[in-house]
């Protein structure tokens, strides 16, 4: 598989999960210009432009391409497991909330990726939610479950 055709796949998923994103944030609407539904609009149209502009450069790139790309089993079985964390987060999400699921997901997802600096794990796992958390509900005024 030649890298340009990852790339391709890629910036298609991203197009798909920015106009899902989008579609998604209009169940936050409350009519206001200035609402909840703001900030996932707008990362999902930066997102949804970033992958355009990946999947134009990504076409033009692949006529002239002779590279290939080798992708190992262990790489496969890493995606997978991943997909499944993924998926375990969202239900882990609606029942324990987003401090506990994401360090959680966090944790793992760097386990699998061969993270091996524990402080590191720790200190991302714990900071990162807890910043975010503070950040939407103490700047933004935005409450998250």
């Amino acid at each position: 598989m030649k890298i340009e055709s990852r790339d391709i796949i890629l910036s298609v998923t991203l197009i798909i999960f920015a106009l899902l994103a989008f579609l998604y944030s209009n169940t936050f609407s409350t009519g206001d210009l200035y609402g909840p539904d703001l900030f996932p609009k707008l990362i999902s149209i930066i997102i949804g432009i970033l992958g355009l502009y990946l999947l134009i450069s990504s076409v033009i790139k692949l006529k002239n391409s002779k590279e290939i790309l080798d992708i190992s089993k262990n790489l496969v079985f890493k995606i997978i497991i991943f997909i499944i964390v993924i998926a375990a987060y969202f239900y882990l999400f609606s029942l324990v909330g987003f401090i506990i699921s994401s360090v959680l997901f966090l944790v793992v997802a760097q386990l699998i990726f061969g993270v091996k600096n524990y402080l590191a794990i720790t200190l991302v796992s714990i900071f990162v939610p807890l910043g975010l958390y503070l950040f939407f509900t103490q700047v933004f005024n935005i409450p998250i479950p």
